[in-house]
């Protein structure tokens, strides 16, 4: 072999065979510069970086001024994470040729890797200085950059690597990285697509993809790309688990399970596995198999604020707020700012018996303290007026299969008022046929769920309604953070929460005289506004069945309760099973989703039979389709209402099903709901002030029923025909109190 023969061999990129070549040649010309010099960058080729080094070595004893030496020795030992000794190569390389761009780029590499991205971004001008096309140092510039949160120039700095390279897919794949922070998707999207095009067997990219996907909706592109950087790396734990969520959200939830279970027998000490698990076993109301793979996630790491807080809001499906209230707070000592948690805790007070009014509203107001403080509110656009269209702006979670959805129904025909314009600002991540609903009826819809609250703020700003109104309050999906930002000159809280927002930014809440009466208002940021009726109106299903008449359809009495578990405090269940005990044979029903887990189903049946019930007396049904759950109603005879956390759709849903509801009012809105509803159908007598007036009234209720009297033959027609159901009145009134907040507002 010759040498002319070894660069035929390097021409065909047959690496391994010149490698072969080369190493004969050096040791039959020991002191051919040149030879160890090839060698040196063949070694470097293959891999073999510390064969590199000392070729390099071999070049400069025999030419100590040889800069390309020096450079070659640099970038050998810089890939050996020798940071020093490459440092001092590169440098004695420039020394001898001050324009080697290329060795002040590698140079520049050094310093990014040792930390001083500050001395990298100087060599990495230097070398764009003497090469303005030198694509790489474009690229590795903008990662020194986005090392010290010069995003603006990072971003310039990748787009001139790719107008210089276009096929560079590793700066394809940090811009689409860049665009993702910035909430830029469908740019991220494209540059994303560039880079697997170019290198489409790069797992890292394909991930990145599928993740983009997901994020935009696209479950199925996002499944396919998973799949194939899977089949790249298969016993990749991250990617296995970031795959998993993608199943979850397209409800293979079997298969996400079986991954994780897989990846966690070959990884046990993941804790991102186990929380994943967790997630995809309470999508399935497996909640007692998600509590243990949540406990293992906390387990292995117990920073995982995360996990602990859908840990708690696990227990508080399962009916126990107390505990969750703990996990909440565990949460918040590991992330005070972490707003999931805080609002989930908020939530879960308003089960608790255990806190009065007072306490549980000053909790509300020291979280809106420390929100406000998180945000510097926007100067809010001035309030016009009154004007001769009233833009209402609605803020919710829920338009879609929702309790929440059944009483905004109830608004929607305001959109077809000539003075009056709705805009929906949709924060629902699941849409459905409900959403499809409500959107075809608003005359404005906008998508917020991939909007951060500055973004969403700006939008509010061009929209320019007249009054902001927030559905969620601290329930899950909330945007409240949003209103701190004071979008509208007029913010309202209305419907989803039975509680204070908190906020000082959130000027009113709307409510009415029996779920809030007066001397309320210190319990209170918002300022009351009281409907002259109910403050809610429900819009029943179409298609629910017809009601049979109670009494009629069982040999006993039997009485139900379909709310959360979360509301069944042990309280309610020992007045209830006095009530069991107090009416022979008699039986009762509770209906929740989280009754579907075993485990669920019998701490219940634990607590009923701590009261001397036995198991045959009572009934528990877990997740039932729609038509189903209204069918459900006709089994029972009585809906036996929760404290101090009313009831409200299934109070709605068993009025219009004809059940006569017994609700027990208390101090706080929550505790106070029922009454409202009951007294707005004129069946106020069904409103019990304490435990033992609740217990007669079900009590004498169950009585007459044995005996043949139906006082309420009609309650569907009663519902139908009462200010629940009245439309046209509740539109007018509810405009009636947004009209005056304008009013008030732009008068000052």
């Amino acid at each position: 072999m010759n040498q002319q023969q070894l660069m035929l061999l390097l021409q065909q990129n047959r690496i391994t065979e010149a490698h072969k070549v080369c190493e004969q040649l050096c040791q039959t010309q020991p002191s051919n510069a040149r030879l160890l010099f090839l060698m040196s960058a063949i070694c470097g080729q293959l891999g073999d970086f510390a064969g590199s080094e000392s070729y390099c070595q071999r070049v400069i004893k025999l030419h100590p001024r040889t800069a390309p030496a020096w450079y070659n020795l640099g970038v050998a030992q810089l890939r050996q994470n020798k940071y020093s000794q490459a440092q001092t190569s590169l440098k004695k390389a420039i020394s001898l040729q001050p324009e080697f761009a290329e060795a002040l780029c590698e140079l520049g590499n050094v310093l990014q890797q040792q930390g001083d991205n500050e001395a990298a971004i100087r060599r990495y001008m230097q070398a764009l200085k003497l090469k303005p096309d030198f694509s790489q140092a474009h690229h590795n510039l903008a990662l020194a950059q986005l090392a010290v949160g010069e995003k603006e120039q990072a971003q310039q700095s990748l787009e001139s690597a790719i107008r210089h390279q276009p096929g560079l897919a590793a700066s394809r794949h940090q811009l689409s990285l860049l665009f993702v922070e910035q909430g830029n998707l469908d740019a991220a999207l494209t540059q994303a697509e560039s880079a697997v095009s170019l290198q489409p067997d790069n797992q890292e990219y394909l991930s990145s993809i599928a993740l983009l996907h997901r994020d935009t909706g696209n479950l199925e592109q996002s499944e396919a790309y998973y799949r194939r950087a899977l089949s790249l790396a298969p016993e990749n734990s991250r990617l296995v688990s970031n795959f998993a969520l993608t199943l979850i959200e397209t409800g293979n939830h079997d298969e996400a399970i079986e991954r994780l279970n897989d990846a966690i027998r070959q990884d046990p000490q993941v804790a991102e596995l186990h929380y994943n698990l967790g997630l995809a076993y309470s999508r399935i109301n497996r909640l007692s198999d998600a509590i243990h793979s949540y406990m293992n996630a906390i387990e292995l790491d117990k920073n995982l604020h995360q996990a602990w807080t859908n840990l708690g809001t696990l227990h508080m499906l399962s009916g126990k707020p107390q505990e969750a209230i703990d996990c909440f707070d565990m949460a918040l000592r590991l992330a005070p700012d972490y707003a999931e948690a805080a609002s989930n805790r908020l939530m879960a007070m308003n089960y608790c018996p255990e806190f009065d009014d007072t306490h549980i509203a000053r909790q509300h107001f020291e979280w809106g303290a420390r929100k406000e403080n998180l945000h510097l509110a926007a100067t809010p656009i001035p309030a016009e007026r009154p004007p001769s269209k009233i833009r209402i702006g609605f803020v919710s979670p829920d338009f879609r299969e929702h309790s929440v959805a059944y009483f905004f129904l109830s608004l929607t025909g305001l959109a077809r008022r000539p003075d009056v314009e709705i805009i929906c600002y949709s924060n629902t991540k699941n849409p459905d046929r409900m959403t499809q609903r409500i959107r075809s009826q608003a005359n404005l819809w906008r998508d917020i769920t991939k909007l951060s609250d500055q973004a969403t703020a700006d939008r509010i700003y061009q929209d320019r309604p007249d009054v902001l109104i927030d559905l969620a309050g601290h329930t899950s999906g909330n945007r409240l953070g949003l209103f701190t930002l004071r979008p509208c000159p007029v913010q309202i809280t209305y419907l989803g929460y039975p509680n204070t927002s908190g906020l000082a930014e959130m000027d009113y809440r709307l409510t009415d005289s029996i779920a809030d009466p007066n001397g309320q208002q210190e319990l209170y940021t918002e300022k009351l506004l009281r409907m002259p009726r109910c403050f809610l109106c429900f819009t029943p299903p179409e298609d629910a069945p017809e009601p049979t008449l109670p009494g009629s359809c069982n040999d006993t009495i039997t009485f139900g309760c379909f709310n959360n578990l979360a509301k069944i405090t042990p309280r309610m269940i020992v007045l209830w099973s006095r009530i069991l005990q107090a009416v022979p044979e008699s039986r009762i029903v509770l209906k929740a989703r989280p009754l579907g887990d075993p485990n669920v189903a019998g701490y219940f049946r634990r607590l009923f039979m701590e009261q001397g019930i036995a198991a045959e007396r009572l009934e528990l049904l877990g997740w039932v389709p729609t038509n189903d759950h209204y069918a459900a109603y006709n089994t029972i005879d009585i809906a036996l209402d929760t404290f101090p956390y009313h009831g409200t759709t299934t109070t709605c849903e068993a009025l219009w099903m004809g059940r006569p509801v017994i609700t027990r009012t208390g101090t706080r809105h929550a505790s106070r709901v029922g009454a409202s509803l009951l007294h707005a159908m004129d069946m106020g007598e069904f409103v019990a002030g304490d435990d033992q007036q609740y217990l007669n009234i079900a009590i004498g209720l169950a009585h007459k029923l044995q005996s043949g009297e139906h006082p309420y033959r009609n309650i569907r027609q009663r519902m139908a025909t009462s200010p629940l159901c009245d439309q046209s009145d509740f539109q007018q009134a509810f405009l009636d109190q947004i009209t005056n907040c304008i009013v008030s507002v732009s008068t000052g």
